[in-house]
């Protein structure tokens, strides 16, 4: 049920960045990489969170999030710089996750 359900969350996310081209789209490239990381889609995570940080590059939250999908892909040395880019930018990056990316 949760994939059909996610795809249908697809579905919606590209009507809404066909409606909106300015900056408050950066939470919906966000929400849409979350979605396309729980359907293990990483490569097409990472695309969108691209987006969001290339329009909120403040948020130490989507780094966080793209830090977890380079790790799924095996690139732990953009997972590394990901997850202290979101440390430094405030998120709670555990030890642990950390030794996960030496």
């Amino acid at each position: 049920m949760l994939r059909k359900e996610s795809a249908s969350a697809q579905k919606d996310f590209e009507t809404y960045f066909d409606i909106i081209k300015d900056k408050a789209a950066h939470k919906a490239y966000y929400w849409n990489g979350v979605n396309e990381q729980n359907q293990k889609q990483y490569a097409r995570a990472i695309s969108s969170l691209n987006n969001a940080i290339s329009l909120s590059p403040n948020s130490g939250s989507y780094y966080f999030s793209r830090s977890e999908c380079y790790l799924a892909n095996g690139d732990k040395l953009n997972a590394l710089k990901d997850a202290l880019k979101a440390k430094e930018l405030g998120v709670n990056v555990t030890t642990e996750y950390l030794g996960r990316l030496n």
